[in-house]
């Protein structure tokens, strides 16, 4: 008689879809993370390039506090 292999092939396959549900699972959560990180430190970086140029025109340029005119050096 020969034996049935069917069934075996089906678990197989079932146990591989649940291994790669739990796999991502795990990677999908660590991910969405690693992005939120990176959108935070390219900000701080926007903000500090923000601030250097803010103080290199505050440097070229003087404030007339009588008036409220912009002046050029």
């Amino acid at each position: 008689m020969k034996k049935n292999n069917k069934g075996i092939a089906l678990m197989t396959l079932v146990l591989t879809i649940m291994v790669i549900f739990i796999l991502a699972s795990i990677a999908i959560p660590t991910g969405n993370e690693l992005v939120i990180k990176s959108k935070l430190n390219r900000f701080l970086t926007v903000m500090s390039l923000m601030k250097i140029e803010t103080e290199k025109l505050y440097e070229d340029y003087e404030f007339d506090n009588d008036s409220q005119i912009l002046t050029i050096d």
